[in-house]
């Protein structure tokens, strides 16, 4: 009778592949992830800037921050004529969050030239700018 099946070394060398391929699989599938999460976080900047935008083509007006950033909420950022505030989510479907590991929320900068920035808000505090885009 014939034995069936695998010995030991066999296992061991599938085994040993196995770990190799994952050795070399796994950090490249974190670095695409982390890249990912950056282009994710310039994609939903973008779409906080076109709902502001928005709502400054109806009439309104983006409540200016001066020198510093302010986070993005629902409502306060977004002003009508009479100083009604205006719900953001008017505009965008929803607010999005950061998708980047470490940042908690969207900021915004809003000058009285007119200039808009999105940044993102790091647990730290610190504030990175995504929107424009900053390399």
């Amino acid at each position: 009778m014939k034995n069936q099946g695998f010995s030991l070394i066999e296992l061991l060398i599938v085994l040993m592949i196995m770990g190799i391929l994952g050795a070399i699989a796994i950090p490249n599938m974190t670095k695409h992830m982390e890249q990912s999460h950056k282009t994710a976080d310039n994609v939903s900047a973008i779409l906080l800037v076109e709902g502001m935008m928005q709502g400054v083509l109806e009439g309104h007006k983006i409540r200016q921050t001066g020198s510093g950033y302010e986070k993005i909420t629902d409502m306060g950022v977004i002003f009508a004529k009479n100083g009604e505030k205006i719900s953001l989510t008017n505009y965008i479907p929803h607010l999005p969050s950061p998708k980047e590991k470490e940042y908690v929320y969207f900021s915004y900068r809003y000058t009285s030239s007119g200039a808009l920035y999105i940044g993102k808000v790091h647990k730290d505090g610190s504030n990175v700018q995504v929107y424009p885009a900053v390399q």
